[in-house]
């Protein structure tokens, strides 16, 4: 997925209140300010967000790690399709090159 950078003006108590979510979440403010958007573009079209945002996964390994998120299951039980990952991962990406993504990732 290609990325832009942009500028965004807001009233201050508006970027208090997206430290304060991005400090309780751990997440930077521009994943704040993403998730926020996601949600709204989403409800425009009537569809609901991706559950597994970056915000989603940060607050269930969270939770598994100070155990109240049930631990069941084993990594064995573990499976996937390296077809259809390499499918995701070109759609999401435009690349299937783990390094590219990575270096998209961190930006």
């Amino acid at each position: 997925m290609a990325t832009r950078a942009i500028t965004v003006h807001l009233p201050e108590e508006a970027v208090k209140e997206l430290e304060q979510t991005a400090k309780k979440r751990r997440l930077g403010l521009d994943d704040v300010l993403a998730h926020l958007i996601e949600e709204s573009l989403c409800r425009e079209r009537g569809k609901e967000a991706v559950e597994k945002r970056p915000a989603k996964v940060a607050e269930l390994t969270t939770a598994y790690l100070t155990g109240r998120l049930e631990r069941k299951g084993s990594i064995n039980d573990i499976s996937f399709d390296p077809e259809a990952m390499e499918k995701a991962a070109m759609e999401t990406f435009g690349t299937a090159d783990i390094t590219q993504i990575i270096e998209m990732v961190r930006r």
